[in-house]
């Protein structure tokens, strides 16, 4: 079951890509502001995480789909989650 953690752009540097589905930082989707970006993993939690909120797949998918969240949501180009 894929898990989710919304996490601040100033710590991507502190990601362990080996830990997470996305390969690098160049392949992490943003937010508008480009304050805040998010990762993908199963199993166990990722060493990374401290304090930050996991979502299930539902949950993360309500975040997304919410334009006000400010993360950009285009129909024509949508990526799976």
């Amino acid at each position: 079951m894929k898990q989710f953690v919304i996490i601040n752009s100033s710590q991507v540097s502190s990601v362990n890509f080996n830990e997470v589905m996305e390969d690098s930082a160049n392949t992490l989707r943003y937010n508008l502001d480009g304050t805040q970006t998010f990762v993908k993993f199963t199993g166990d939690t990722p060493s990374f995480v401290t304090s930050e909120t996991i979502y299930s797949e539902d949950e993360f998918r309500e975040i997304m789909n919410n334009y006000d969240n400010s993360w950009e949501v285009d129909p024509e180009t949508e990526e799976e989650i």
